[in-house]
């Protein structure tokens, strides 16, 4: 038997599990076309750490996880208070997202204040927020989504007993299956992509996965694969597929491949467009026949 585990990324808390978890079944059955749920998706798992995650955010060091200035309170990420710095990955990975989406020079140049001077040096917090603001303008929310992003990564990654925390509740339904001696299927969206891969990673040989699909993924950014617990990034032992997804505008994802190399251990990469309004939207991503069909094959055979 093939287990199908869900993996759900960032901004997931105060939600009802079983309704999460239907959420990604219905968008995966639509994407199949089946009028009716297959069995093979109607027995879906997913671990929930949405709540577990904002309370570790809420809780931490402002320093590790918060940014201030107004884009904390609803304003515009560009409207940061003078003298409110970005952390050193946090700064990374959003001149990364701005390099990679791709803005020009131009375009974050002309979010600046009139008059500012862009200094020279890593330190460069008026040029940050001026790529943020500048992805805002590319894609509505585009630049406030990164922001928020950045910072649950930032908790995950540097606070070693948040990211310890989650990966006990994700890899629960993992290493159940590794005792009941099933295979299972992964399906990561997001932050959830870093979580799974590190958990699969950890599982190595015990388990047996015939297909890894990560959506929306962080995995591809350079400051991310920088942060992740050694050993380098590559596919886990145990996985025998990976599949990655993408929507070319969506801000916290990996490029297209002919622009980010760093990215070991996929076999595919498949673009698409995510016909909901923010292109980083899992319903979007699971409901396209493209990417449920990829889903439905490695489930339906033993349908």
């Amino acid at each position: 038997m093939t287990r199908l585990v869900f993996v759900h990324g960032r901004a997931q808390q105060g939600k009802n599990r079983d309704e999460l978890l239907r959420l990604w079944v219905d968008a995966l059955a639509e994407g199949l076309g089946a009028p009716i749920v297959p069995p093979f998706v109607g027995t879906a798992t997913m671990p929930y750490y949405g709540d577990a995650l904002a309370d570790w955010v809420t809780r931490e060091s402002p320093k590790l996880v918060t940014y201030g200035g107004a884009a904390a309170d609803g304003g515009a990420p560009g409207e940061r208070a003078r003298g409110q710095e970005f952390s050193a990955l946090a700064e990374g990975l959003i001149r990364e997202m701005g390099t990679d989406y791709p803005l020009t020079y131009q375009e974050v140049a002309a979010e600046l204040p009139d008059g500012e001077v862009v200094p020279k040096g890593p330190a460069n917090w008026a040029w940050v927020q001026a790529t943020l603001a500048a992805l805002d303008r590319k894609v509505p929310a585009a630049g406030r989504t990164a922001l928020c992003f950045v910072a649950d990564v930032e908790a995950y990654l540097k606070a070693p007993h948040v990211g310890r925390d989650i990966r006990q509740i994700v890899s629960e339904p993992l290493r159940q299956a590794v005792t009941d001696r099933e295979r299972v299927v992964v399906v990561a969206h997001s932050l959830g992509s870093v979580v799974a891969y590190e958990v699969l990673r950890d599982l190595g040989t015990t388990i047996e996965v015939p297909l890894f699909v990560t959506v929306g993924s962080a995995l591809g950014f350079a400051t991310v694969q920088r942060h992740i617990r050694p050993p380098a990034l590559a596919r886990p032992a145990g996985v025998a597929h990976w599949v990655n997804v993408y929507d070319p505008r969506d801000p916290v994802t990996l490029r297209p491949p002919d622009r980010s190399t760093g990215f070991p251990g996929v076999d595919r990469h498949v673009g698409i467009v995510n016909p909901e309004r923010d292109p980083h939207d899992i319903v979007g991503y699971l409901g396209h026949p493209g990417v449920a069909l990829i889903v439905g094959r490695h489930l339906g055979e033993e349908a």
